[in-house]
């Protein structure tokens, strides 16, 4: 009988014992699985703040470039816009009957107070069969020097009120100040004729 008892104490020793291990090891394993799970959801995480702090500094790297752009565009509209001024300060046109002109002016003095004083309507006179002049009311600031050789198209001051518009080439001695030149004097001749002629200065 005691035999038979001591028996069956040892055999459910045993079970206990083994119950104990089954779940030790199943804490064990589950304790394993949170681990697991706990760095899969950092390593996430970690991947996903690299990759939203990547697409941050692609976009912040994006509006500055565009920044730059509209800088640069903005700075040659500027540039254009300064040209053109400058390129329409140095010109103007006259005006004879039907006819336009350009005429590209000189960087003086000269220029300047005669531009200021535009538009302006002269009836010039014929002079030596090369030439249209009229003698402006208030004299301008000189810069005479020996011209040498006069062109078809030469705008000039002679002495300090006298505008003379040159039809013909021809050599001379006298001193004028460069006032500008028709940029295509074809046909000047012609449009002027042989007598006086109303001729329209504006810019």
């Amino acid at each position: 009988m005691k035999r038979n008892m001591l028996g069956a104490s040892l055999i459910l020793l045993l079970l206990l014992t083994g119950c104990g291990d089954v779940q030790h090891k199943s804490a064990a394993q589950t304790a394993g699985a949170t681990v697991t799970e706990m760095t899969v959801t950092e390593s996430a995480v970690t991947d996903k703040t690299a990759s939203d702090t990547s697409i941050r500094k692609e976009s912040e790297t994006g509006r500055a470039q565009t920044k730059a752009l509209d800088e640069t565009s903005e700075q040659l509209q500027s540039e254009n816009s300064s040209t053109q001024k400058a390129e329409q300060e140095m010109t103007m046109e006259i005006s004879i009957g039907d006819k336009t002109y350009a005429v590209r002016l000189e960087d003086n003095e000269t220029v300047k107070e005669l531009t200021a004083r535009l538009p302006m309507e002269l009836t010039m006179e014929e002079l030596h069969g090369n030439e249209k002049y009229n003698y402006l009311p208030e004299a301008l600031p000189t810069a005479a020097e020996a011209i040498g050789t006069i062109h078809a198209g030469d705008l000039m001051l002679f002495g300090s009120g006298c505008l003379v518009l040159f039809y013909e080439d021809f050599e001379t001695t006298y001193s004028y100040t460069r006032i500008g030149r028709l940029e295509n004097p074809s046909g000047l001749s012609e449009t002027l004729g042989s007598g006086s002629v109303i001729v329209t200065f504006e810019r």
